[in-house]
């Protein structure tokens, strides 16, 4: 009940005739209580349900009689001289002001711990994004899904204030990291949700990173007691029309792609239509991994096992931390060109029985080198057999 006042005063609170039209509307359903909620928002008056509704009908009448036209409706005005002359129980008479309408608007619709959008605020405006009729073909938008990782067990040890505390940062780490008109909401517990109007899904998922990043950058207080090091954050993106043609669609997309980032946390993982354009290769050779810190300059050889401008996976025998950085060495004569290039280490996997570490390291920067180190090979090979074979006798 009231959800349904609050959000009759976000709706209508600026047309005085409509707020009254309203109000006597939901109390026809919901019975005279809804009087007392509207009076205890208007004047901040707690009235019993019978009270009221009888000091309202008065305070209706008086304000006819002051303002007799139909077309006129000074609910605010009408209520303070009513309840201050006559009924003589406001002693502080006031009016709610826009600024305070707008307090009771946002309270409605947001988080009271985060600040944020709630879920009913968020799937609404998603929904209102798939019905605006004057959307053009080119308005694309995005949602990102994310969810903290480990919580459960930071709150376990460093207990619920610092839970809550941790959430605040987040919340704020997002507002950071979008635009003012995106819609940023705590979808529940420790999942937040996103929705960012205008976008391709390479921009979805590059705000959905360095949300990512800021959040691995970020000390928690007390985070050393987790098993993991430090809190982190996952996230799922789907973007429209790439992705889905309806709201619901829309959701299932991102939450399928968050719960693939969960299976191996700190990770985004980004829509269909973006991840195609990863070019992933399947190359086998040597690099050399180098960590960056604790002054050790002692390089461990690896062999890749994948390869794309974004990061490499490889094989070796040495284990990092999640999130430490590494060199990465590309030396002849296993690559055509020699390079490096910085890297953080992202996933980790032991096998028991080999003791080879898998690693899954993100490039910081690298780009069309990617394309030189692997493509030039190639070429290296066609002109390597051309020389072989030779060209056909006249």
């Amino acid at each position: 009940m009231h959800n349904e006042i609050a959000s009759l005063f976000r709706d209508t609170g600026h047309d005085d005739r409509a707020l009254v039209t309203g109000i006597e509307q939901l109390a026809d359903r919901r019975g005279p209580d809804i009087y007392s909620q509207a009076l205890r928002i208007l004047a901040g008056l707690d009235l019993p349900p019978a009270d009221a509704e009888k000091h309202w009908e008065a305070m209706l009448n008086h304000c006819r009689k002051f303002f007799p036209s139909k077309n006129e409706c000074h609910l605010r005005a009408a209520l303070v001289d009513y309840f201050h002359r006559e009924a003589r129980i406001l002693r502080d008479p006031r009016i709610l002001e826009a600024h305070d309408l707008e307090e009771v608007r946002r309270a409605s619709i947001t988080d009271g711990l985060t600040g944020l959008y709630h879920q009913g605020y968020f799937k609404a405006r998603l929904e209102h994004q798939f019905n605006w009729k004057k959307r053009g073909p080119r308005d694309r938008f995005a949602i990102v899904l994310l969810d903290l990782d480990h919580f459960k067990q930071y709150n376990d040890h460093c207990g619920h204030l610092a839970g809550d505390d941790a959430l605040r940062r987040v919340a704020e780490i997002i507002r950071l990291n979008i635009r003012d008109y995106d819609v940023a909401a705590r979808y529940g517990g420790e999942e937040f949700a996103l929705l960012l109007f205008r976008v391709a899904p390479r921009q979805a998922l590059l705000i959905a990173e360095r949300i990512r990043e800021m959040m691995e950058k970020t000390v928690f207080i007390g985070q050393e007691l987790m098993e993991s090091g430090n809190l982190t954050i996952s996230a799922g993106v789907a973007t429209y029309p790439e992705d889905a043609q309806s709201p619901r669609e829309l959701l299932t997309q991102a939450d399928q792609r968050l719960y693939q980032a969960k299976q191996r946390r700190n990770r985004v993982v980004p829509s269909e239509s973006d991840r195609r354009r990863v070019d992933r290769r399947r190359v086998r050779s040597i690099v050399e991994v180098v960590p960056c810190d604790g002054g050790n300059d002692q390089s461990s050889p690896g062999v890749t096992t994948d390869l794309s401008r974004q990061g490499l996976s490889v094989d070796c025998g040495v284990s990092f931390q999640p999130g430490s950085t590494v060199q990465v060495r590309f030396r002849k004569p296993f690559w055509n060109r020699e390079a490096a290039t910085e890297a953080t280490v992202r996933r980790i996997r032991r096998d028991e029985e080999s003791g080879i570490v898998h690693l899954g390291l993100e490039f910081r920067e690298l780009g069309d080198t990617i394309d030189a180190l692997t493509g030039s090979r190639a070429q290296d090979r066609r002109d390597e057999g051309m020389k072989t074979t030779g060209p056909s006798p006249a």
